[in-house]
């Protein structure tokens, strides 16, 4: 993504791509807002083919994964994890295609879950 070159060299990633086993922590103040970045930093991502573990404390994977779809990017083809930080409650009633990964409630499940993955390098 053209727009993101200055983002990316002034992270020092000369590919735009991070580093090989990197963790992008991104976070919003009330001045500037964080999660505009998400999208390119998941497209980047993707487009490494590794897995990406998006962990919100804000929005829904609707909203991420509507997103990405307008970006062109089909979040199903991809390696993505998404954990609702914030939702309580039963979701078996949503469509699976918009049900989170995992919420609040299955911390432990995501924990097994990420022991269980093999390392991307």
């Amino acid at each position: 993504m053209a727009t993101y070159k200055s983002l990316s060299a002034s992270l020092n990633w000369p590919t735009g791509q991070p580093p090989s086993r990197t963790t992008t922590l991104i976070t919003g103040t009330l001045s500037a807002e964080g999660s505009i970045l998400i999208p390119h930093f998941t497209n980047t991502t993707f487009e490494a083919q590794t897995p990406v573990i998006l962990i919100s404390f804000r929005h829904t994977y609707n909203h991420y994964m509507h997103i990405m779809r307008k970006m062109g990017v089909h979040t199903n083809r991809h390696n993505l994890q998404f954990v609702n930080a914030l939702a309580k409650g039963d979701f078996s009633n949503l469509p699976p295609a918009t049900r989170p990964h995992f919420t609040l409630n299955e911390w432990p499940e995501f924990f097994q879950w990420l022991s269980e993955q093999k390392p991307s390098m």
